[in-house]
């Protein structure tokens, strides 16, 4: 494991410095005493979305088994037998805090200092964002205390609950300002001017206005379960005043073929490990796939020799000679792929989850558009499976309602955004679970089944799913404030659908 982290590591500070190459400076964005925001934001950016896109999507990505891990390589099993250590992370934990979130810090600061208040409004929103999916899967992390630098070498845990107020208080207070810029045609004009530095938006406004209501939305639906007045009011405050949400992905789309401009997970996954196969299809997926007809299949997979077929979650200890990895279907990454944050199709489910349980308006009109926003993605056009396989349940019960909304999620994440989709999982219950094999008769496609090797027991004849992650070794080691472990099957505070 200490070799493999090792590898790991050095793939990391590979792509990380290369983005000093690519935005042609040579300072560290970690020691900012000689940088611009305007140096600093793309750094900060690249590193946020470098670990949402990478590790913590391959670690999402099978544990929502879209991928298994293949028996000719043990870089993941970690992921796929749900045995998450101390150190499976931890140089990930290491990147949000001292890279992405310390950046935003810092540009956040100068850009104060220069009355800049378009940087501000970016660092503001990217720096919740990675709060939020801290918070989403360890519960308690650094957050008052966090990124002063020497003030609080060992910075005190916050709860998640408090850390979820703090960030709704954040997003309020800068979607404030950014509508009363937006509103006053003097100061708007200072920053009608593209920003080159921002890889996501370009620095419009009106754009991270509804990255900002997104990611309120999410928040608060995130919550639903254990807060239901405090989401019901937040959203409906919002809808009443007439919020707008994305209504395009919030993705950066700068990556090619040269070597220090990959797409992160092509980097880390295809070209740094050399190994095209490691991340095969799960026949949990793709068999949903098949049986839907759906023909997203050729962009998310690349056919094995036995066609398109996915291997059995957690087997990747069989012999090769049993179960050849190349007659599997395997992940298709690219170098020139998108790396998300939040995409329009998820933008309409959380729309289309949002009106279910608040009744502002029709729910199918935003599952349908998130339907057709994640065919669209891929150049296809769904308005046949809409009125077919993925027909809305409008005679159906509430919960018949929420799995459609879900499960349409959890197929539009694919490949993109792994990690949310395991939260969601985490949260709802969807896709269910089943105890049957994947190999028996019964098995419905699309269920999610308990990993040949997972390392979790049965309870109750049920197997368990993680539902947090423990805390990093590094972490656990320099701050004495680290809380006590806990099981990874223990809940986080928003979830009560153990």
């Amino acid at each position: 494991m200490k070799k493999k982290n090792t590898y790991i590591f050095l793939i990391l500070i590979i792509f990380l410095t290369s983005c000093n190459d690519w935005l042609d400076i040579n300072n560290d964005p970690n020691n900012p005493d000689a940088i611009s925001p305007e140096l600093a934001l793309p750094a900060a950016e690249l590193s946020l979305v470098s670990q949402v896109n990478s590790f913590y999507n391959i670690a999402g990505g099978i544990m929502s088994q879209y991928w298994a891990q293949s028996n000719s390589s043990i870089q993941y099993i970690e992921f796929d037998s749900y045995n998450i250590s101390a150190s499976t992370l931890d140089l990930s934990f290491q990147e949000m805090y001292s890279g992405a979130l310390n950046d935003f810090e810092y540009i956040k600061k100068e850009a104060l200092k220069n009355e800049d208040q378009r940087y501000y409004i970016i660092a503001t929103a990217l720096q919740c964002y990675g709060f939020q999916l801290l918070a989403d899967l360890y519960d308690k992390i650094p957050f008052n205390q966090a990124l002063q630098g020497q003030q609080y070498l060992q910075p005190a845990y916050n709860n998640g609950n408090e850390v979820y107020d703090s960030l709704i208080v954040r997003l309020d207070n800068v979607h404030k300002l950014t509508t009363n810029i937006i509103n006053d045609p003097a100061s708007l004009s200072k920053y009608e001017t593209a920003l080159e530095s921002d890889y996501i938006f370009k620095g419009d406004l009106y754009k991270w206005e509804r990255f900002i209501n997104t990611l309120r939305l999410k928040i608060y639906i995130r919550q639903c379960l254990v807060n239901n007045t405090k989401s019901n009011s937040g959203i409906i405050s919002m809808i009443n005043a007439s919020a707008l949400f994305l209504d395009e992905d919030a993705s950066i789309k700068i990556f090619n073929s040269e070597p220090n401009r990959l797409n992160p997970l092509y980097a880390i996954d295809q070209f740094a490990l050399n190994i095209k196969n490691n991340l095969l299809a799960s026949h949990t997926f793709i068999s949903w796939l098949k049986l839907h007809n759906d023909p997203r299949i050729t962009k998310l997979y690349i056919a094995g020799k036995s066609g398109q077929i996915g291997v059995p979650q957690g087997t990747y200890n069989t012999s090769t000679t049993v179960q050849n990895p190349e007659n599997f279907s395997r992940a298709r990454i690219l170098a020139t792929d998108h790396a998300f944050l939040i995409s329009k199709a998820e933008a309409n489910f959380l729309l289309a989850e949002a009106a279910l349980r608040y009744g502002f308006s029709d729910p199918k009109i935003y599952y349908e558009n998130g339907v057709k926003a994640a065919f669209e993605r891929f150049g296809f056009n769904a308005n046949n499976y809409l009125t077919g396989v993925y027909a809305y349940p409008d005679s159906g019960n509430f919960e018949d309602k929420l799995k459609a909304i879900i499960t349409q999620k959890w197929a539009s994440n694919a490949g993109i955004n792994g990690i949310e989709s395991y939260i969601e999982h985490v949260r709802t219950g969807y896709p269910e679970r089943t105890e049957l094999l994947t190999t028996d008769t019964q098995y419905k496609p699309g269920t999610f089944v308990k990993p040949k090797t997972s390392v979790l027991s049965d309870i109750a004849g049920k197997h368990q799913y993680p539902k947090r992650f423990v805390y990093p070794k590094s972490e656990r080691t320099r701050n004495s404030n680290t809380p006590i472990e806990v099981s990874n099957t223990t809940p986080v505070w928003w979830n009560i659908n153990k």
